[in-house]
């Protein structure tokens, strides 16, 4: 019993590594990864040769690659280090190259291809034989029974399976992981806010990978063999099933999950007394862990204990200022800054200015209330943008400026061009021909995180919450810009990281406290109103500071109540300096809010002036009414 017990408590630890291995890559980070085996098979299979020595030494029997004798743990660092070179290679060739719901296909594929690659190498791999002989790792030297040293064996375990927890919780609850979440969420609205999704999801691909090789090694260590046919993709379906049981991007549940899933299921009734035929309890595992994945995806999508939510609660000091500024405190703008969170450096001040200063910071308004946008460079210059779908032409040639603080309205009926302008705009979409100068720098060719840390924020035409994050942390995550959501940026400086949190937090107070969403900075994106939806969205986009939003039809789906409201926020955010772009389909919001307005029809500009000069003209009558 003793020696059984041991094997469980080695089984267990190691099914926990390997679930928070593909928790990072799946429950954080959006990948199915239905390959993942791969990357735990690589590990083993590293550690076993760098520990048989070379395959040409006198009674060696089997012939692999990389024959070497290195000393405990070394091993296992090799194995570490070959699941993350694997999962590098494969990311690199799927994660951005591939949609993400063709990437569990390939994966899976890809798993299939490695093990009958394997298995037919007998000169390199010695195919399906195997590998056998692997010493397991200090043994001999403490001179204990088989019983003796599988106890220390898996007390070791255990131990590693404690510091690689602390390792994945910091990384997970860190502003790295939130910032990954928001690209399992919504990548292109986290690239909108100047998170490069790409990178992101390469490196929870290759820390999981690396944690998976890891798993690996110290299984081969223990069983002292390694054989491609043990690392089938059916091994990747029970670490699923123990994530989706246990709970999706919960770092504990999943170890409650690997507890009922691999050590229950299939482990404890490799122990059961023979029924019926060989092989009937094997085929009713399977068929339990079947039914179990389905149930839990269709009754417990995020499993027993899911993905926890932060709760954070107001601090004083973020309520004063707004109680103290009453009626006439407006949003804080690029042109408010007082120590900047884009070129100027991370906000430190937040809070209410007056009215005077706000008006001062955008265009003037003469004494008729029309505001003045002729005497200032643009902020957003576009020429010439062209996009083409194949052999269709959706913008064809499209130019206008923008000024600071200037609200621009564009209008068209439908299929007009308007969303794929603004996500050229955007980066989004690549242009065929044109240029779009953004505070004086040319950034066709950049990126569209780069576009956003540059000054250039966008809302979506569909509501683009982070679901899966509270009201404050959509706030948070967009504050923290390009340093926090990187891990060079999360290790190279803990003092400066805390300040930027903390400066982050004080604005996200702020911006809650003065568009009236204090009261859902606990809830999820995913339970708010399309209104409130669109509130954030709107707030998200201000943490960044941007010097131009684009607004692709921020009303659709606001309950009337809170119409209003949005439109005079946005008033507001233009007082204070930011350029808005403003695409819309209801012509009385424009209307109100439009300094000038460019029509478009057929992906060409019909027409552009005030908005009372071109609603009369016949061509953008014809364009409406047919």
């Amino acid at each position: 019993m003793s020696f059984y017990l041991s094997t469980l408590a080695v089984y267990f630890a190691i099914y926990v590594m390997s679930a928070w291995s593909l928790n990072l890559q799946y429950g954080y980070g959006g990948i199915l990864n239905f390959g993942w085996i791969m990357y735990q098979a690589a590990g083993a299979y590293a550690a076993a040769v760098v520990s048989l020595g070379a395959d040409t030494a006198p009674g060696s029997f089997q012939q692999y690659i990389l024959g070497s004798r290195l000393p405990f743990p070394l091993p296992l660092l090799v194995a570490a280090a070959a699941g993350a070179l694997v999962s590098a290679v494969v990311a690199l060739a799927t994660l951005r190259r591939i949609r993400r719901d063709y990437q569990a296909a390939v994966m899976l594929m890809l798993s299939i291809i490695a093990l009958q690659v394997v298995s037919a190498a007998p000169a390199i791999f010695n195919g399906s034989i195997g590998l056998t002989g692997i010493t397991r790792p200090l043994f001999s030297a403490l001179g204990l029974s088989l019983t003796g040293y599988q106890w220390v064996y898996a007390a070791w375990v255990v131990v590693l399976c404690g510091v690689l927890y602390l390792l994945v919780e910091g990384l997970t609850r860190s502003p790295w992981g939130r910032a990954l979440r928001s690209v399992r969420d919504h990548e292109d609205a986290a690239i909108a806010i100047g998170i490069n999704g790409t990178m992101m999801r390469f490196e929870a691909f290759v820390i999981g990978g690396a944690i998976a090789g890891l798993s690996g090694g110290l299984l081969v260590e223990f069983i002292g063999a390694w054989s491609p046919g043990a690392w089938s993709y059916a091994e990747t379906l029970v670490v699923f099933l123990a994530i989706l049981v246990g709970g999706v991007a919960n770092n504990r549940g999943v170890v409650f999950g690997s507890l009922i899933v691999p050590v229950l299921f299939l482990q404890l009734s490799q122990f059961l007394p023979q029924i019926a035929y060989p092989g009937f309890i094997d085929g009713v595992d399977w068929i339990v862990i079947g039914l179990a994945f389905m149930l839990s995806i269709l009754l417990l999508p995020r499993g027993i204990m899911p993905e926890r939510r932060l709760r954070v609660s107001r601090p004083a000091a973020a309520a004063a200022p707004a109680v103290a500024a009453g009626p006439a405190a407006v949003l804080v703008t690029p042109a408010l800054r007082v120590a900047g969170n884009g070129p100027a450096g991370p906000v430190s001040t937040i809070g209410p200015v007056s009215t005077a200063e706000a008006v001062s910071a955008g265009p003037r308004a003469d004494a008729n209330g029309t505001r003045d946008v002729t005497e200032r460079a643009p902020v957003l210059s576009v020429r010439d943008l062209t996009v083409r779908y194949g052999g269709v032409t959706a913008v064809d040639a499209v130019s206008f400026d923008v000024m600071p603080g200037e609200i621009l309205g564009l209008i068209g009926p439908n299929g007009a061009g308007k969303s794929t302008l603004l996500s050229a705009i955007a980066g989004q979409l690549r242009p065929a021909a044109g240029s779009i100068m953004l505070s004086g720098a040319e950034v066709r060719r950049a990126s569209p995180h780069s576009r956003a840390r540059h000054g250039l924020a966008r809302t979506f035409q569909l509501t683009s919450e982070f679901a899966g994050l509270t009201v404050f942390e959509n706030l948070l995550v967009a504050g923290r810009g390009a340093r926090g959501a990187s891990l060079s940026g999360l290790l190279r400086s803990p003092a400066r990281n805390k300040a930027d949190e903390q400066a982050a937090a004080r604005r996200a107070w702020a911006l809650l406290e003065q568009l009236g969403l204090e009261y859902a900075a606990n809830s999820y994106g995913r339970e708010l109103s399309g209104g409130e939806r669109r509130l954030v969205e709107i707030m998200r986009s201000l943490m960044r500071d941007p010097a131009v939003l684009l607004l692709d039809e921020p009303t659709v789906g606001v309950a009337p109540h809170l119409l209003p409201k949005i439109v005079a926020d946005l008033r507001t955010i233009s007082r204070g300096g930011v350029a808005l772009v403003l695409a819309e389909h209801s012509l009385d919001v424009v209307a109100e809010l439009s300094d000038r307005v460019v029509v478009m029809a057929g992906g060409h500009i019909i027409a552009r002036g005030s908005y009372g000069d071109v609603v009369v003209q016949p061509d953008v009558r014809d364009a409406y009414v047919g």
